[in-house]
């Protein structure tokens, strides 16, 4: 705590990081900044368990209360104080009162949602709003006080021990594997050669659905978030863990044409120490010089598109980016990149997202010869230039992309070997499945599932029978999870948080995944799915509202619980409703939201599925006509992919201007995990956030798939890393038969 209980905030607002103590749990909140136009000073005389935002400064924390009436007093002179939102969060066991008296008498201080009988319970937030209108002759002075008022001494939590990061995250993987062996799911993943005597040559064949297929080239400014067919021929400065004999869901970043990096003690620059004997090639734009290494300054000059032409869609994913100006060549081998915040996934978003290292060289040589602008001459699949193992040939469109070794390569096996080993790689596109599995049992393509989608239990058994010698890939998805969303527009009854958990409750996650998933589930309906990184198990939820149910009960199963909070909630003859679902999703999708149709029908909630195509479907939510809508809350692997994506106001207003949650207690705690750079402390604060949202039950999360993957037994040393980029694992494999 601070020893001087006074902050004074003058135009530029600095709060030091406090310590709030809730339900034995210590949370920490950051260091942040906010312009204002006044100069208030703003004082706590009681130490407290009460947090107050002032606009969105984070006044103070206590830890100790002997008194019963905390006062926050606010003072100071301003030319005009316009509406201000206020938020208090009682972090205390006690029942609070609000009220607030004008102390000065020279302005109409308005507390709006205030009111005499106005009681914050135990863990309860409230959100309102500060007026002021100065009396003539009030000059713009003010001082008025907020009283904190219980019948007796304010009770603060206890602290009590918590489990380290590292503990849990062993206890969840025991947990998955418990459960998958309960319900006799062979978790598997292929091991390394037992005689490692790697095959140079040989061709081989892999298919994907649709949607990762290229249909565009401008790679440099349209990014590619799905990038499998690109990482075969260009790279990413950071990778993730690759090759079997590793988790394919590890997402911690590895050198790739980066060797190293160091991040400045402000987790706002990088300084990345670039390999050496990285070279650009190409099959299809001539001249390219084999002999020059890469350097810095390559990527620099692929700054100035990315980050510097205005439809450039890398603005927009890497918004902690200001421009090209943040890339500068230190030396050959030195490339620094600045931020402007701290961002924790910076690197993990380097290796998803990209950018991909590109030769300008064809690019340059469109424009001198055709006349075009730079914005067009990248469009072409004929202008590639990559570092990666192997080189782009042909491009058929909606067919396949073909790729050649790269002779100059720079990265070898742990033995020195020099990569790949094999000759030429075809990918093709095929929505088809009974057609890729055909190619698959006569040995036309070499994998199945080597994209985020999988494959089905029914596809598993099939080929586990025509096909034994099958090596398989099993292992549980650590994204790909669904929810319900509720519209959040005034006035709707999804705000009620009884009628929001009971819809939880009413749902048989078990029976959710014996019936639709045919057994190949798991249950557990939770904000990140296991297998994530981040996951917490269940039995680290605990009671963060302080009401005496841990967030483990919306876990349960439990019909008559759900109808009592229906009705406590005033609905207990029931709600009627639209549920907008779509069958472009796939019939595993459509059959889940016809589940949760059933089961809320159960407690009184009576939908009508409306069906849409994907964009009818998008439009409605865009104009928040629907009661309920079942999708992805997120995508990716990262809990930034998650929780800023699916829970920050910022996102959910973008996405449904009109119906989108808005949590701003919620907001600050995303914001504080996505700047902890420190993975101790992002772990425990992505804990945090995932206790508060498994009682607030926002979205209510399904259970969670299973990722299947077929690899044909000639296809050896090979293992698919679950993210897009598939060429560095592919570059580990041979082909022997």
């Amino acid at each position: 705590m601070l020893n001087n209980r006074s902050i004074v905030l003058r135009g530029i607002v600095s709060v030091a990081v406090l310590l709030a103590i809730t339900s034995g749990v210590v949370f920490a909140f950051a260091q942040f900044t906010r312009s204002l136009a006044a100069s208030v000073n703003i004082q706590v005389k009681t130490e407290d368990g009460i947090e107050v935002y002032l606009d969105e400064g984070l006044t103070e924390v206590a830890e100790s209360i002997g008194f019963g009436t905390v006062e926050v007093d606010f003072f100071g002179t301003v030319a005009e104080f316009p509406s201000v939102p206020v938020w208090v969060k009682n972090h205390s066991l006690s029942s609070i009162k609000l009220s607030l008296d004008d102390d000065y008498g020279m302005a109409d201080v308005v507390f709006k949602g205030v009111s005499e009988e106005t009681i914050l319970e135990p863990g309860e937030v409230f959100a309102g709003e500060l007026t002021l209108s100065f009396h003539e002759g009030g000059e713009g002075t003010f001082n008025f006080t907020i009283f904190f008022n219980a019948d007796g001494p304010i009770v603060i939590a206890t602290p009590t021990s918590t489990p380290t990061s590292s503990e849990i995250i062993k206890e969840a993987s025991e947990v998955i594997a418990k459960a998958a062996q309960t319900a006799g799911i062979p978790l598997q993943l292929p091991q390394p050669p037992a005689n490692y005597a790697p095959i140079r040559g040989g061709s081989l064949d892999l298919v994907t659905n649709g949607w990762p297929f290229p249909r565009y080239w401008n790679w440099p400014v349209r990014g590619a978030y799905s990038n499998m067919y690109i990482s075969l021929y260009a790279e990413t400065l950071v990778t993730f863990p690759q090759g079997p004999g590793t988790n394919p869901a590890d997402y911690t970043p590895q050198p790739h044409l980066a060797e190293s990096w160091t991040i400045s003690d402000n987790g706002m620059t990088y300084t990345f120490k670039l390999q050496k004997g990285v070279k650009f090639n190409s099959a299809v734009v001539s001249g390219v010089d084999t002999s020059r290494d890469t350097t810095a300054q390559d990527w620099v000059d692929l700054a100035e598109l990315s980050f510097g032409i205005e439809t450039s869609r890398f603005k927009a994913r890497f918004p902690e980016i200001d421009g090209p100006e943040s890339w500068k060549a230190i030396d050959d081998y030195t490339l620094e990149i600045s931020l402007n915040r701290p961002v924790a996934a910076f690197l993990y978003k380097l290796a998803v997202k990209g950018p991909q290292l590109y030769g300008l060289q064809g690019v340059r040589q469109r424009i001198e010869e055709e006349g075009v602008d730079i914005e067009e001459a990248m469009k072409s699949h004929e202008v590639q230039v990559g570092t990666g193992p192997w080189l782009m040939t042909e491009w058929t469109p909606d067919v396949s992309v073909k790729y050649t070794s790269n002779p100059v390569y720079w990265k070898k096996d742990g033995l020195g070997n020099a990569l790949p080993f094999i000759d030429t790689v075809e990918m093709f596109v095929m929505q088809d499945e009974r057609a890729q599995d055909a190619g698959f049992r006569t040995g036309k393509l070499g994998a199945l599932g080597i994209e985020t989608c999988g494959m089905s239990t029914e596809r598993y058994l099939d080929i586990s029978k025509s096909n034994p010698d099958t090596v398989w890939e099993i292992f549980v998805d650590p994204t790909n999870q669904r929810s319900v969303f509720p519209n959040f527009s005034e006035g709707t009854p999804w705000h009620d948080i009884r009628v929001r958990r009971a819809m939880q409750l009413a749902i048989d996650k078990e029976g959710w995944v014996d019936s639709v998933l045919g057994g190949w589930g798991l249950p557990f309906a939770t904000v990140l799915a296991p297998g994530n990184q981040y996951w917490l198990p269940p039995g680290q939820y605990g009671d963060v509202d302080g009401d005496g149910i841990p967030g483990e009960k919306y876990l349960e199963y439990d019909v008559e619980e759900a109808k009592r909070l229906m009705a406590e909630a005033g609905f207990a003859n029931g709600i009627k409703g639209t549920f907008a679902l779509t069958n472009d999703l796939g019939g595993r999708f459509f059959s889940e939201g016809e589940l949760i149709v059933e089961s809320l029908r159960k407690i009184g909630i009576d939908l009508t599925i409306d069906v849409k195509d994907g964009a009818a479907r998008e439009a409605l939510r865009e104009a928040g006509d629907f009661d309920l809508f079942y999708s992805f809350p997120g995508y990716g692997w990262d809990p930034s992919d998650w929780l800023s994506r699916g829970y920050h106001s910022q996102n959910t207003r973008n996405l449904e201007p009109v119906s989108g949650l808005v949590d701003l207690v919620l907001d600050k705690m995303i914001e504080a995990e996505e700047a902890a750079v420190d993975p101790a402390e992002r772990w425990e604060l992505v804990a945090d956030v995932q206790r508060y949202l498994q009682e607030k039950q926002y979205y209510q999360m399904s259970t969670n798939w299973l990722q299947i993957i077929a690899i044909a037994p000639w296809l050896k040393n090979y293992q698919y890393q679950y993210s897009y980029p598939i060429g560095p694992n592919l570059a580990l494999a041979w082909v022997d038969r």
